[in-house]
C-alpha cells in the first residue's frame, strides 16, 4: 500500500510538469554557483579607490583618476593636485574622470595641472557657480559637455595644447563674453559647442579650423560679428541661428555656395554678408529675399 503511495505522489508530480495542449515548457535549472561567481580582471584586483578632502581617487597602475568627493563637495576655489600618495605609493593625478565634478554647485573656480592630460565628458557640467577655470597646457581635447550649463563661467583660459573641442562643451554658458581659441586648433565641435551663450560678444576663430560644427553659436543673442577664415571648408546647418545681434559676416568665396540658409536662422540685424576673394578683394552679397523668407 505504501509503495502504491509513493508511486502515485511521483506520478502526479511528473504529471504537472507535462504541458497543456499547445504550451511551451520552460525549465528553469540554476546555475552551479562556480559560474555565478563575479568576473574580475587582474587590474580591478590591484585599483582601488580613496578619499583625500574633497577629492576622491581612483588608482590605476602609476596614475590616479580624480572625481569629487560626494561626502564633501569641493566648495570655492579648486587647484587639482599634480600628485597623491596612496599606501606609500606615489601617483600622478592625469586624468578627470566622466562627470567628475558635475553638478558641484558651491565651487567657484579650477586650476587644472599641466601634468592632467586627459578631460573626461561632462567633468564640470552644471557647476552653476563656477566662475573662472584655468587649463594649463596638457589637455589637448575639450570633451563633449565639458562645461555645459556653467551659467556663471566669465573667464577660460584654453591651452595652446587643445586640438580640438568637444559638441556642447561650453552650452549654456550664459555670463561667457569672451574666449580665445588656440591657433592650433582644428574642430569646433559637431553641434551646439557654444550654443547659447548669450553674453558672447566676440569670438575669434583660428586659421587652422576645418569645420564648424552644427547650432555651434546658436543663440549667442550678444555676437555681432564673425569672420570665418579660408581654411574653413564646412559650416554646419543653424551654425549662427537666433544670433539677434549678429550684423557682420565675413566669409571666403569658396565656402558660399555651401552655406544653407539655415546657418543664418533668426538673424534680423544681417542684411549681407561680405565675400572674400583670393585677390583680397570683397563684395557684399545681400541675402536673397527667398532666403531670408527661409530664414
Amino acid at each position: 500500500m505504501r509503495k502504491r503511495i509513493i508511486v502515485s505522489g511521483i506520478a502526479l508530480s511528473l504529471l504537472a510538469t507535462i504541458p497543456a495542449w499547445g504550451q511551451t515548457s520552460v525549465i528553469k535549472r540554476e546555475q552551479p554557483k562556480t559560474e555565478q561567481r563575479k568576473n574580475v580582471s587582474v587590474e580591478d584586483q590591484f585599483n582601488s579607490w580613496f578619499s583625500s578632502g574633497s577629492l576622491t581617487y581612483y588608482t590605476h597602475s602609476d596614475y590616479v583618476t580624480v572625481y569629487h568627493n560626494s561626502e564633501n563637495k569641493p566648495k570655492g576655489n579648486l587647484d587639482i593636485p599634480e600628485y597623491v600618495t596612496y599606501k606609500g605609493k606615489k601617483y600622478i593625478v592625469k586624468e578627470i574622470g566622466l562627470c567628475a565634478f558635475k553638478g558641484c554647485d558651491s565651487l567657484v573656480s579650477v586650476v587644472i595641472p599641466q601634468v592632467l592630460t586627459e578631460l573626461d565628458s561632462e567633468a564640470f557640467a552644471d557647476c552653476c557657480r563656477l566662475s573662472s577655470v584655468i587649463i594649463s597646457d596638457g589637455i589637448t581635447n575639450i570633451p563633449n559637455a565639458a562645461f555645459k550649463n556653467c551659467e556663471a563661467l566669465v573667464n577660460v583660459k584654453i591651452p595652446q595644447s587643445v586640438k580640438s573641442i568637444g559638441q556642447n562643451a561650453f552650452a549654456g554658458c550664459k555670463s561667457l563674453t569672451e574666449i580665445s581659441l588656440p591657433p592650433n586648433i582644428k574642430n569646433i565641435g559637431i553641434s551646439g559647442t557654444f550654443s547659447g551663450c548669450e553674453k558672447l560678444k566676440k569670438i575669434d576663430i583660428p586659421a587652422t579650423v576645418s569645420e564648424i560644427g552644427w547650432s555651434c553659436f546658436a543663440g549667442c543673442t550678444s555676437l555681432e560679428l564673425i569672420v570665418i577664415p579660408d581654411e574653413v571648408k564646412k559650416i554646419g546647418l543653424y551654425a549662427f541661428s537666433r544670433c539677434g545681434n549678429l550684423y557682420s559676416v565675413s566669409v571666403p568665396v569658396a565656402i558660399l555656395d555651401y552655406i544653407d540658409p539655415g546657418t543664418f536662422y533668426e538673424c534680423p540685424k544681417l542684411s549681407y554678408i561680405t565675400v572674400r576673394y583670393p585677390d583680397s578683394s570683397t563684395k557684399k552679397v545681400s541675402l536673397k529675399e527667398e532666403w531670408k523668407q527661409k530664414l
